[in-house]
């Protein structure tokens, strides 16, 4: 079994004078969960419609499992680029029968997808009486059908109320436990942070950067010291090499990059030797919209 699912080799998408994709390059294996990123008009639906055969790229290629695109490998995938039409009067039940023969699943494997996505119970309940969150829950719902290795997601909590978030975000998580690879564009990034495996980062539709997000996160602990005179303790403590480097805030305080965070006990001890009182000590939590808003700058 291959470990590459999707290859993408320099596609290129235009409209007209707007390149949509620029030379995309990216390999995405089994069991990752990726987060393509990007503020709106980024690339983000044009790249999902290109990979998943709904619209024709102008240059470059892609792969699917080591093999050229056909149509037939998507319907082994669950793909929601935009909300499915579903039946107002039909029931939860009927309308997943319709996407069952669509897809080619047994129709057992509705009672599972339902209970996947916490609809069971409501499962004779017509369309036009869910909530939006429960929309949204049962467009997913129609990707698990016959329980995928690959999903592919636009957008899954666009929309939708925090609680909303959440429902989704839980089932989404729970998909990923079972080893499956999935795709997922997205503008939340705390989201796809507390999700994803890896992430790519694309503005106007050029890839800024891409990857694990812990590697694209700085690794290294930082933390906050405030003290009088932060700026000479900064110099002392890079002098002692007990500190990468430091960052000057304001007068009284400074951002430190240090090894471990273990290295913060010694750092208070060497700051009281060396006469400075430290009034506060605390760490910077590394976050990816931080991160993503230094690369799209």
């Amino acid at each position: 079994m291959s470990k590459t699912i999707l290859q993408c080799s320099g596609i290129t998408k235009k409209y007209g004078v707007i390149t949509a994709i620029k030379n995309l390059h990216t390999t995405i294996n089994r069991g990752e969960i990726w987060g393509i990123l990007g503020p709106n008009g980024s690339g983000k639906t044009t790249t999902l419609a290109v990979i998943t055969g709904v619209i024709n790229a102008n240059s470059g290629s892609f792969t699917w499992f080591d093999q050229d695109y056909k149509p037939e490998l998507m319907k082994s995938m669950g793909i929601l680029l935009e909300t499915p039409n579903f039946y107002p009067y039909l029931s939860l039940v009927k309308n997943l029968k319709i996407y069952a023969k669509i897809k080619g699943v047994p129709e057992s494997d509705i009672p599972r997808v339902l209970k996947l996505v916490k609809l069971y119970d409501r499962r004779k309940w017509a369309f036009q009486t869910m909530s939006l969150g429960m929309k949204q829950r049962l467009a997913l719902a129609t990707c698990l059908l016959g329980d995928p290795d690959v999903l592919i997601l636009d957008e899954p909590t666009n929309g939708l109320d925090p609680e909303g978030i959440s429902e989704v975000r839980e089932i989404i998580i729970n998909e990923a436990k079972k080893g499956k690879t999935i795709i997922l564009a997205s503008h939340i990034l705390s989201e796809v942070e507390k999700i994803c495996t890896h992430v790519a980062i694309l503005k106007k539709g050029n890839l800024l950067a891409s990857g694990k997000v812990t590697n694209l996160l700085d690794a290294s602990p930082k933390f906050t010291l405030v003290c009088k005179e932060a700026k000479l303790l900064g110099i002392d403590l890079e002098k002692d090499k007990l500190i990468h480097s430091f960052e000057e805030i304001d007068d009284k305080t400074i951002n430190v990059t240090v090894t471990s965070e273990d290295s913060i006990e010694q750092i208070s001890k060497r700051s009281y030797e060396l006469g400075y009182t430290l009034l506060k000590i605390d760490a910077v939590k590394n976050d990816l919209e931080k991160h993503f808003m230094e690369i799209i700058k």
